[in-house]
């Protein structure tokens, strides 16, 4: 489809990836051919962009609203130099949520974009984050340090137009193993009782393998959710992004 093509053609290319984020991995497995989850990678010096981002809904709903999402976060770093991570989040609320309402209207207040965002210094080590819903976990010698999100969906503009998005900043540490992801892993059904997997497992399963290299860490994650779903139907978009310090 083309839909499918536009969509493959807009995620970062492997080559860029292993460029900008050379110790890294992404566990990408989309529920239809096409996807409601996608990461954004950008680089603007000494600043690397990295976003795990979760529309509503999955397949092709999701990813028209994913490829508005993507050329958004593309033009707003394009023409905001030196933005912070909140400030990008309240710009892409406010486009996002005003180009949807010229679209549709009355639905546009039910399609909305869960994310995390990080803006990485590897230089310095530092980084700053922010978030719509989905939070920010930072492995560092067996635990799990984790920021919060704010509980404020990309696409709430039009409803709460004076709140903002909270940008932390976080000093790394070397070895220190950063993750970002949707909700698509930890909402997956299926072990012995055909349960949800859940945060909890989630972060055991990442703290478990966070001084592992990234490849390594891909393969358990893999294996685990697999392993997990068993003959399970595949419910959501699943997105984990791991990055070495």
């Amino acid at each position: 489809t083309t839909l499918f093509r536009s969509q493959n053609a807009l995620l970062p290319h492997p080559g860029f990836i292993k460029e900008v984020l050379p110790e890294s991995f992404i566990f990408y497995r989309p529920k239809d051919i096409v996807s409601g989850d996608f990461y954004w990678i950008g680089k603007e010096d000494p600043f690397v962009w990295v976003a795990a981002v979760d529309a509503t809904g999955h397949g092709v709903p999701g990813a028209f609203i994913s490829l508005l999402g993507f050329n958004l976060m593309n033009s707003i770093l394009k023409e905001n130099k030196g933005i912070r991570p909140s400030e990008m989040l309240d710009l892409l609320n406010q486009g996002f949520s005003e180009r949807l309402f010229k679209s549709y209207e009355e639905d546009a207040l039910k399609d909305s974009m869960d994310l995390s965002l990080c803006r990485i210094n590897f230089q310095d080590r530092s980084l700053e984050y922010a978030g719509a819903y989905n939070p920010l976990w930072v492995a560092r010698k067996g635990e799990m340090v984790i920021r919060k999100a704010d509980k404020l969906s990309i696409g709430s503009f039009l409803e709460y137009p004076d709140r903002h998005y909270t940008n932390h900043e976080f000093t790394l540490e070397k070895r220190d193993m950063i993750y970002l992801f949707s909700d698509g892993f930890a909402d997956q059904f299926g072990g012995p009782k055909e349960k949800k997997f859940m945060y909890k497992q989630l972060k055991k399963t990442l703290l478990a393998g966070s001084d592992k290299e990234p490849n390594t860490q891909l393969n358990i994650l893999e294996q685990k959710y697999l392993k997990w779903k068993g003959d399970s139907e595949q419910i959501d978009d699943v997105l984990v992004i791991g990055i070495k310090v």
